[in-house]
């Protein structure tokens, strides 16, 4: 067991997203912390150019906004930044994770701690030991990206709409006791974590997962193959424009999504999964960023972390005219990583699914992949679901 109070860390992050900006000014401000990134090569000039990374943290009243100074050493190879790294972090897709799992390992080294800012149909102790990782490696994973965040110039400037009161957070090996106070030391603003017992609770997250599809379907239902088109200015804002339709979807993918929680738990009562959650209960999160908290419909519309949140589209050549964006991480994360995993779950412990049906049905026709055939996952894309051929048994003991 690591003293869960030690001051120096090397720190990697993976990725260059929004996630990774704000973890390069908020822990790269800190002397006791060294931040190293693995980026795309692509991606270097505009990392290395500015003497340091700025990230500003919007508080709930719009007031006295935050700012943070940090820097980090960045290169596209992770021969260059694993070795040495006491802790590795995914910033980024769930769909990148495998990738990125595959590209550490030959470099991990024992008592490194891996793990991602979200964590969503991926079991990583046992993806971890498929891959060989050292038996010594802590696991963690968030329940919630801990803010909603927006990068405002690549490699320099990021903002942070929101960040939450609190985030559920699963870990599990021999480090596990220097997780959280690790994360309550590199995020600035103040954040509970709350950790949950078992992995299974953020492998079964039920907020992108089911967020994304029942809202993209709202918008896009009308979809009848590739050529598609939508003129941009009919479209609504992804949350504050909420309709009836997709949030009265999203209710019942939650319905469903709790009964296959229930189901686990009644066939293994030792199982504490209560931080699988509804998604209402998870906009406790948002404190007073969320002006009505009465409905998800109302929870949406007035969450001040997705003022101004437009709709992903795809452009075509003609002016003023989108198509859905097949290629979106809210189809290519939260269908095979979201709803397939929860319907792969609910197969191990025979519940029905209509609505998450539905929704995969819809999404892989855009996608052109193929999950459900007849009812039934057994497409030819069916291996592309994290847990994929894992058994009930395998998920729980790990």
């Amino acid at each position: 067991m690591t003293d869960s109070k030690r001051d120096n860390w090397t720190v990697t992050l993976c990725g260059g997203g929004s996630s990774a900006h704000v973890l390069i000014a908020m822990a790269g401000r800190l002397a006791d912390v060294d931040i190293r990134a693995w980026v795309m090569e692509s991606e270097l000039p505009a990392f290395r150019a500015p003497d340091s990374l700025l990230c500003e943290v919007a508080t709930s009243d719009a007031r006295d906004d935050l700012q943070y100074h940090g820097t980090a050493q960045y290169e596209s190879d992770p021969a260059a930044v694993i070795p040495g790294s006491d802790v590795v972090i995914f910033c980024g897709p769930i769909s990148i994770y495998p990738t990125w799992m595959r590209g550490i390992a030959p470099h991990v080294g024992p008592n490194t701690i891996v793990g991602g800012l979200f964590l969503q149909g991926i079991h990583l102790p046992t993806m971890g030991r498929k891959l060989s990782l050292p038996d010594s490696t802590t696991y963690f994973g968030f329940g919630l990206y801990p803010f909603a965040s927006r990068i405002v110039s690549f490699g320099a400037h990021v903002k942070v709409l929101g960040a939450k009161d609190f985030v559920n957070i699963c870990v599990a090996g021999p480090q596990e006791d220097a997780v959280i106070p690790l994360f309550q030391k590199l995020i600035a603003p103040p954040m509970e974590f709350r950790r949950q017992p078992h992995f299974l609770a953020c492998v079964m997250n039920t907020t992108n997962a089911l967020t994304h599809p029942a809202r993209m379907h709202g918008i896009y239902k009308d979809w009848d193959g590739p050529d598609t088109t939508w003129n941009e200015r009919d479209l609504p804002r992804f949350y504050e424009d909420m309709d009836d339709y997709s949030a009265t979807s999203l209710e019942r993918l939650n319905v469903e999504a709790l009964l296959i929680r229930d189901a686990i738990v009644g066939k293994h009562p030792e199982l504490d999964l209560s931080g699988v959650k509804s998604r209402l209960e998870i906009f406790q999160a948002y404190g007073d960023y969320v002006g009505d908290n009465t409905s998800l419909l109302t929870c949406y519309r007035t969450n001040a972390a997705y003022r101004g949140i437009t709709a992903p589209v795809e452009p075509t050549d003609i002016p003023g005219m989108i198509k859905c964006p097949s290629g979106h991480r809210y189809f290519q994360d939260d269908i095979p990583y979201g709803l397939c995993v929860f319907r792969y779950l609910a197969d191990l412990v025979g519940v029905d699914t209509p609505e998450i049906n539905s929704l995969i049905e819809w999404g892989q026709r855009i996608m052109q992949k193929e999950y459900l055939v007849d009812g039934k996952l057994n497409g030819k894309d069916v291996g592309e679901i994290p847990i994929w051929g894992y058994t009930l048994a395998e998920l729980i003991a790990a």
